[in-house]
């Protein structure tokens, strides 16, 4: 016997709705529509929770999942754009809740938002790759600040603040 999910792949949110055949074009569509409403509410609440645990490895997988998606459509775009914007609050959260340096090693806001700009692939989809590209250079630089005082300028783009923080902990020239 073959089962019903054998041929199933991976999927971002994955719905099974069951409803009676549509009669029209119009109908067909309106059920595309609310379907694609369903995919991007569950998204936004599954991004949500992870932003709320901090879970940042579990944020970057979804948002290259997201990314790879083969689907190119208005809804798998404001996916990716969900996604980013998840991943950029939950590197904010980490940066108001940090004091400063630790001294042990980089500090996980500054980790956090090495890899957010280090992923900038990822945002390529979003419907304002430019503006998610500023404020992810914005959030380094400010991260930077935080954990070099004394070593990054107040002005510094995100690239230069990074060159930083590199020279200080080399392990983050990796992500």
């Amino acid at each position: 016997e073959k089962s019903l999910f054998a041929g199933k792949k991976p999927q971002v949110v994955a719905l099974w709705r069951s409803e009676v055949a549509a009669a029209s074009l119009e109908a067909l569509d309106a059920d595309f529509r609310k379907y694609d409403r369903s995919r991007l509410k569950h998204l936004a609440l599954y991004a949500d929770v992870l932003v709320d645990l901090a879970d940042h490895g579990a944020l970057r997988k979804l948002a290259q999942q997201v990314a790879a998606a083969k689907e190119i459509s208005r809804c798998t775009d404001a996916m990716v754009d969900v996604v980013a914007n998840a991943r950029i609050r939950a590197v904010l959260d980490l940066l108001e809740d940090e004091d400063g340096p630790t001294g042990r090693g980089p500090p996980p806001a500054l980790a956090a938002a090495v890899a957010l700009h280090a992923d900038a692939a990822v945002f390529v989809r979003c419907r304002e790759p430019g503006a998610i590209s500023a404020v992810v250079d914005a959030v380094l630089a400010g991260a930077c600040r935080t954990a070099l005082p004394r070593g990054v300028a107040v002005d510094a783009p995100g690239h230069l603040a990074k060159g930083a923080v590199v020279a200080r902990w080399p392990a983050l020239g990796g992500s």
